[in-house]
């Protein structure tokens, strides 16, 4: 959910996307993810996209 609007997310081949490691995937997660919700201008959106850069910036967070 982010500011009244929800959507789900399941990875699977539909999506064309295969990760070799477990870190690889939860990269490409988070780049859709924030691809997907930078769309959005509320506050809730703001906080989301807040928690997806500290993903990115902390390399370990993918460990």
């Amino acid at each position: 959910m982010a500011d009244s609007e929800g959507s789900s997310y399941r990875v699977g081949p539909k999506w064309g996307k295969f990760a070799e490691t477990r870190e690889d995937a939860l990269f490409f997660a988070v780049e859709e993810l924030e691809a997907r919700i930078g769309k959005k201008a509320g506050s809730d959106a703001a906080l989301i996209l807040k928690w997806l850069n500290a993903l990115k910036d902390n390399p370990e967070a993918f460990k």
